[in-house]
């Protein structure tokens, strides 16, 4: 799986968007969208300076103990102490990763207010993991909201399907019409709904808040997320998915053996999905969008990077799990699932 967006197609969309040819964008608004993308690399810098800074004396912390375990005379005391250090580098990286993503989303939210699309209510934004083994979706983290939806298996949705197979951003601007056309799937979407759904394309461009009556023909082919009640803003018409990946670049030799990645697959560098969706048709515009919010993904993917490096590579990780499992401890220990997945947003680690 490897990913065709380049790092030029984002870095043409971001100055696009901040020289202001951004379809005749006002000085005022392209102003706008160069403090916001000025104010995000700042912040960014300093938290993930200070997020890698962290990790690397945890896990260094960790390794140290892990290397005295042999001479120590109490065996338990020793695995319960590299227990304690390895959960407080786990929790920092989920908490790290967690506050990236709600950054990341803060800012995006902000692009779409400059460019007057948040009038017509803001865009969901969540991150979510491909779990390769079992071949799932999974929410990770979701702007704004605490529900964490059900894993479901990719095929069951055509946008997750054209990234993973594909290996490109997806873009959709008009659900309504792929899926009476068969060319889009959801599992939310009520197949037996699809034959006497009739919908009619509204351009952005007029468009009003208060919900028609194709709206409300639309919002009853769809399931509920959370139990009996249907949330209106997830019964969206237009949706994006791009790659939180180093799939773009050239990746050197030495990167790959350190993180442990087959050299020439790179799949071991994909750490998620930045998933957009919004309840009106032609929502996004296409490269442009594409471009800048690649640009927001790529910048989280630096977070993945870190999880990867310290956990599910780590040599130091991989003996100290060996050394609780010849000891037959703490067998129940979310760190054994924890340590082979990417750490990101799995809830804290306790003792109990």
């Amino acid at each position: 799986m490897r990913f065709d967006l380049s790092l030029s197609d984002e870095l043409e969309a971001l100055g696009a968007v901040a020289g202001g040819f951004k379809r005749g964008a006002s000085s005022s608004q392209a102003n706008a969208h160069l403090n916001n993308l000025s104010s995000l690399i700042a912040q960014f810098q300093h938290d993930f300076v200070d997020f890698s800074l962290v990790a690397a004396d945890k896990h260094r912390q960790l390794r140290k103990q892990f290397e005295s375990h042999a001479g120590a005379s109490e065996e338990l005391a020793s695995l319960k102490r590299m227990r304690q250090l390895a959960e407080d580098l786990f929790n920092h990286i989920g908490r790290g990763f967690e506050g990236a993503a709600e950054f990341i989303s803060t800012r995006l939210e902000h692009y779409f207010e400059i460019d007057g699309r948040c009038k017509f209510g803001p865009p969901r934004i969540c991150v979510k993991a491909f779990d390769e083994h079992q071949r799932t979706i999974s929410d990770l983290y979701r702007y704004k909201s605490r529900n964490i939806n059900t894993p479901f298996a990719y095929q069951l949705n055509t946008g997750f399907v054209s990234v993973i197979e594909k290996g490109c951003p997806f873009l959709c601007n008009d659900i309504p019409t792929e899926w009476k056309k068969n060319r889009y799937k959801n599992k939310r979407l009520k197949e037996d709904r699809k034959s006497r759904f009739k919908h009619k394309l509204k351009h952005r461009v007029g468009y009003h808040l208060l919900r028609n009556p194709d709206d409300r023909e639309w919002e009853d082919c769809w399931e509920p997320t959370q139990g009996d009640h249907l949330d209106i803003a997830s019964c969206y018409k237009s949706t994006m998915i791009l790659p939180i990946t180093l799939n773009y670049y050239d990746v050197s030799g030495g990167l790959v053996d350190i993180l442990r990645v087959d050299q020439g697959s790179y799949e071991g560098l994909n750490y998620g999905f930045l998933c957009l969706d919004h309840r009106h048709a032609n929502y996004f515009n296409g490269k442009e969008d594409t471009g800048v919010i690649g640009l927001f993904a790529s910048l989280l993917s630096l977070y993945g990077v870190i999880a990867q490096n310290y956990c599910r590579s780590s040599d130091t990780i991989d003996g100290i799990l060996s050394l609780f499992a010849d000891a037959g401890v703490f067998a129940d220990s979310p760190l054994f699932h924890q340590a082979h997945s990417l750490i990101l947003n799995e809830g804290e680690i306790t003792d109990e």
